[in-house]
């Protein structure tokens, strides 16, 4: 059989089809797995952004709510009526 297989004409194109079909799956699935750590990165960067975007609210929120009774408003009542708007 490897004889018959060796002398057949259309050995190596078969061969050769596979091989590319190979290297094709591989490069795909090389292209995703790296898209896929591309995405987990971006998810983790998201994340800590996040936590300390909420920390960081959390603290404000804090120190806002402490001077809170000491502090006095900047500004006077707004006036929503419309007969006060320049239009």
């Amino acid at each position: 059989m490897l004889e018959w297989f060796e002398k057949h004409p259309g050995t190596a194109s078969w061969v050769q089809l596979v091989e590319s079909f190979a290297a094709i799956w591989y490069a795909a699935r090389i292209a995703s797995e790296a898209e896929r750590r591309q995405r987990n990165r971006a998810w983790d960067a998201a994340i800590a952004f996040g936590g300390r975007l909420v920390q960081a609210l959390s603290e404000l929120r804090d120190t806002t709510l402490e001077g809170s009774d000491r502090a006095e408003p900047r500004h006077g009542k707004i006036n929503l009526d419309k007969s006060s708007r320049n239009c």
